[in-house]
């Protein structure tokens, strides 16, 4: 595995080398020939043909053959930067830094820089494969330094509206308290690809009627949910996914005519929901992690 990773950060595709040779055990040969009774070169034959051969005590593989192994990441690296300078709002910058032991491979550097002409400067830090741990320790220490990020999901809660016949479906309504309402509707608080700050809040007032006195002893249930859509109607559409939930009991019980409002703050990495009550002042909170 070590022979892998030197390779993997040296090999060059627009390089004149024709293949590339790993150290291979002789015993695992001998191994080999034990449990499946035959060599292991002709196994290799059988499978890749002349793409690899053994040599001694080593395996060589076509150059070709061998950059196969970092293709399908390299294309995957290189539609996740043009997804993001392209479908989230983010300018695209002048000068790329890249970080992680893969980082140090002339594969990935040349690829993005045929990729996206655009961007001028692709660089690698001393230390690759530490920078993103380094990373990670300033930023637990100075939060602060990340202002704001992309929404990668549209957020919202679930709501039990009152019934508007002009845009809501007839067939996803219930009564409560004798009053109509739309049934597992989806109220948005932040649309995907939207620029959020860091404890940016939005808030939404809601009522509840509690005519039926049972229900007043009942604790209020506030769900989450999460979209790949920009406007998602219902939760049960397709893509919609619950993300969390937060129990609100009652101060003692709630009053007929319930009232109180929903906070969704953007942390770092999470969501903090709070539900503040009207009437007692009481404030119940949880946080849902989006990482």
């Amino acid at each position: 595995m070590r022979d892998f990773e030197v390779k993997k950060k040296t090999l060059s595709i627009s390089g004149t080398d024709t293949g590339v040779e790993i150290r291979f055990g002789g015993d695992l040969r001998v191994i080999f020939n034990r449990k499946r009774g035959r060599d292991i070169q002709d196994e290799l034959q059988d499978t890749v043909g002349d793409n690899v051969r053994i040599t001694g005590d080593k395996l060589r593989f076509d150059l070709e053959f061998f950059k196969t192994f970092f293709l399908d990441c390299v294309k995957k690296i290189v539609h996740h930067i043009n997804e993001i300078c392209l479908n989230r709002r983010c300018p695209w910058p002048s000068a790329m830094i890249l970080v992680g032991g893969f980082s140090d491979s002339p594969v990935i550097r040349e690829a993005i820089v045929d990729a996206f002409p655009v961007i001028k400067d692709v660089v690698s830090p001393l230390d690759t494969s530490l920078a993103i741990l380094k990373g990670s320790v300033i930023f637990g220490h100075e939060p602060a330094i990340v202002t704001g990020r992309v929404c990668r999901e549209t957020l919202g809660l679930t709501l039990r509206r009152v019934y508007v016949p002009e845009g809501q479906a007839e067939k996803k309504t219930f009564k409560i308290d004798g009053q109509l309402r739309a049934d597992k509707s989806f109220h948005k608080m932040f649309t995907i690809n939207e620029i959020i700050k860091l404890e940016q809040t939005r808030t939404v007032a809601i009522q509840d009627l509690h005519t039926n006195k049972e229900l007043r002893k009942h604790p209020k249930i506030i769900e989450v949910y999460a979209s790949q859509d920009e406007d998602p109607k219902y939760i049960t559409d397709a893509g919609c996914s619950l993300r969390g939930k937060i129990t609100v009991n009652p101060p003692s019980k709630w009053p007929e005519n319930a009232e109180g409002f929903i906070d969704m703050e953007t942390g770092g990495t999470e969501i903090i929901v709070r539900y503040r009550d009207k009437h007692s002042g009481q404030i119940t909170e949880e946080t849902i992690d989006f990482m």
